[in-house]
Parts: C-alpha cells; structure tokens; sequence
C-alpha cells in the first residue's frame, strides 16, 4: 500500500527520554519495514525489515533518515543526524522547528555534482562517457579509478584530485 500524506517529508526521531545516550548503550538501531495491506497492526516481523543502520552519535535525538516525496513518489534518505537535546525528557514537540529546518536544509539544498562540471565542460569541449575502449588521443579522465594504459599526455582526476575541478 503506498504511503499516502499530505506533506513532503516524514522524519522519524528517536527521543532519549531518559537514560543513556546512543554511544552508551550496547546496541542500537533505526530501520523500516515494508507491508502488504493484508499485514496491517500484524506483530513484527524482521522478514520485512528493508533498511536498518545502527545509530551511534553524540546527542540525545537521533534523526536517522527521512522520507521525501519526489517526482517519482517516496525515496529513503539516510541523514545520521544528532540533536543534542535536553538530559533528560525530550519530546518531538520540543524540537519540530529546528528538525523541519534542518532537514529542508540538507535536502533541498543543491550539490556540486560530477555530471554538472561535465555539462560546464560541454560548452568548450567534446565530452563522452567511459565505454570501456582505450582512446588513441590523450583524454581529461574523470572517475573513481583510473583505467590502465590511457594514452601518454592524458590528465587524470581521481578522488585525490576531485578538489581541482571546481572553477575558480
């Protein structure tokens, strides 16, 4: 059944009300679970379970993902953030404003992205997309790993030297 709301985004939050902190305790978890409509207020079940990721971080409000409605319906994204909040009793209540804010923030909130530079590029250069082949001309190579044998005089930009891409 898919989740049909009103609004952009679901944040779940993980109030400690009282006792010790996420870095503290032995084990602690944040996941969702997916359900047939047949399986509605059924008790747990882990064969449901689609995404877990542990939680272990400095503060007393764990906001662990959101749910973000987009163009092609609902999407996860894990955020991993911590609120510091109160010692003792915290609530949803308490903390609303500064959750939407933060969240709005991170989400709408645009990223230089590889494909971006690469579309900055096409005004002034030819630019493909790696399709295994080794060229015959010295190329720019812009990736994760660098393939073997480019041609002498081609110029590599790997993650050690993503920073140089940025236009000044």
């Amino acid at each position: 059944m898919p989740l049909t709301l009103p609004g952009r985004y679901v944040v779940p939050q993980v109030n400690i009300y009282s006792g010790e902190s996420f870095d503290e305790v032995a084990e602690s978890m944040f996941g969702y679970q997916t359900r047939a409509a047949g399986q509605r207020g059924a008790p747990f079940d882990a064969r449901t379970v689609r995404a877990r990721s542990t939680m272990r971080g400095a503060g007393r409000i764990a906001l662990p993902m959101v749910f973000a409605r987009g163009e092609r319906g609902w999407q996860a994204v894990w955020l991993h953030l911590y609120l510091a909040g109160q010692p003792m009793f915290n609530r949803v209540e308490d903390n609303k404003f500064t959750t939407s804010d933060r969240v709005r923030a991170l989400l709408e909130r645009r990223y230089l992205t590889v494909s971006y530079l690469a579309d900055l590029w096409r005004s002034d250069t030819e630019v493909l997309l790696w399709d295994g082949e080794l060229p015959n001309v010295p190329v720019t190579f812009v990736g994760l790993d660098a393939p073997e044998h480019l041609p002498e005089g081609s110029e590599i930009y790997t993650l050690d030297r993503f920073h140089q891409l940025i236009p000044a």
